[in-house]
């Protein structure tokens, strides 16, 4: 292997065997995933904090390390503060989430709610709703993705 860096006529040449190839990529990664958690500084937290509240820092660190995955690192805006697009994503992401568990636990119950007349047509109002809003954060998980 040869590294020329550009505009010089210095060069260094070595070898590696599979197994060294692999420890060094499992140690650049090592090292890009310090990098990357350097980012969140806590201006950066305190700003995904508005987004997705009652999170712990732990938390907010895994939905932004998903989301730098998902957009190829386009997450921080001016003056390394969150940007706002990737804000809306996560406020999307986490109702979407919110919305889902809902939509599973009306389902739960459905059979023995719609067994109950009165129960019945606000049953269908109720899935109804749950299905427009879906396709709400659908939509605005699709403006950000």
């Amino acid at each position: 292997m040869t590294i020329r860096p550009e505009g010089t006529e210095q060069f260094a040449q070595f070898g590696l065997v599979p197994i060294e190839a692999h420890q060094l990529a499992d140690e650049l990664h090592r090292i890009a995933d310090l990098a990357q958690r350097a980012g969140w500084t806590p201006a950066v937290l305190t700003d995904a904090r508005a987004y997705l509240p009652g999170m712990t820092d732990e938390q907010i660190i895994e939905r932004l390390d998903r989301l730098y995955r998902r957009w190829d690192g386009f997450v921080l805006g001016r003056r390394g503060m969150l940007d706002r697009r990737a804000g809306r994503a996560l406020a999307a992401e986490l109702h979407m989430e919110t919305l889902e568990r809902s939509a599973a636990l009306v389902e739960q119950h459905a059979k023995t709610l719609s067994g109950i007349p009165e129960m019945a047509d606000r049953l269908s109002e109720l899935r109804s709703s749950l299905q427009d809003v879906r396709q709400l954060f659908a939509a605005e998980l699709e403006r950000y993705t």
